[in-house]
Formats: C-alpha cells, sequence, structure tokens
C-alpha cells in the first residue's frame, strides 16, 4: 500500500497541476476549486504515509466526493443522468464545456473511490493491529 501511496500523491498533484488550463481552456473560472481539491487528495495521500487520519476524516469526504458527483449527474430539468460519466474525454481537441461535466464526475469518482481504499486499509490496519 506505501507503494500505492507514493504513486498517487505526486499523481493527485499532478492532476491539480492540469487544472490550471481550465480557465483559457472552458472560461467559466473554476479551476482553483479543482486544483484545492486534488491538492487535498494528494494531502491526504501523504498524510496517510506517516500519521493515522482522524477516522471521520475519509468518510466524510467520500461523502462529499460521492454527493458532488451526484449533484454533477443531474441534467438542467434536475433528473440524473447515470450515463454522464461515460462521456468523458481526455482529447484535447474533443472537450468542450458539454465535456467538463463528465471529466469532473468521473475525477470526484475516482478520488472517492482512492479514499475508500485509503479508508479501508486503515480499518484493516487497526483490526490487525489493535491499540493496547
Amino acid at each position: 500500500m506505501r507503494i500505492a501511496k507514493l504513486i498517487l500523491t505526486p499523481l493527485w498533484l499532478l492532476f491539480a497541476y492540469f487544472q490550471i488550463n481550465d480557465t483559457n481552456q472552458y472560461g467559466n473560472h473554476d479551476p482553483w476549486f479543482w486544483i484545492l481539491f486534488y491538492l487535498f487528495a494528494a494531502s491526504l495521500t501523504a498524510a496517510s504515509l506517516k500519521f493515522t487520519l482522524p477516522p471521520w476524516l475519509l468518510p466524510a469526504t467520500i461523502g462529499f466526493c460521492l454527493g458532488a458527483a451526484l449533484f454533477r449527474m443531474q441534467n438542467d430539468s434536475g433528473s440524473f443522468d447515470f450515463t454522464a460519466p461515460f462521456r468523458a474525454t481526455a482529447i484535447p481537441s474533443q472537450m468542450t464545456k458539454a465535456t467538463q461535466q463528465p471529466n469532473e464526475i468521473g475525477g470526484l469518482l475516482l478520488v472517492a473511490t482512492w479514499l475508500l481504499i485509503l479508508h479501508l486499509n486503515t480499518i484493516k490496519q487497526k483490526n490487525t493491529n489493535p491499540a493496547p
């Protein structure tokens, strides 16, 4: 698990760096949120290498990610579009405001999945090495 954390910490930092282009690409001026979001994921991952995270932190962040993903899956009439994440694209020439929403949902789900893995690993370690 340590190797995964060592790989994913710089990967989340790289994702944060990639968000800088959003202002020019989409013109919606929200890259600050995504930069902070990916920096937070990198920080949690790096901190988990050295410290035991508070037991509420990962579940709370996972809940935020899933709630935000569900919110982004709503269409203009408020109905859920569960196919939205499958329209994501990483090809710059094909990216538009319409592809931004699926890409954001994908980012939220990736972070939620990774934090769930971290949380389950923390529980496993706690059960394997109970405190005296």
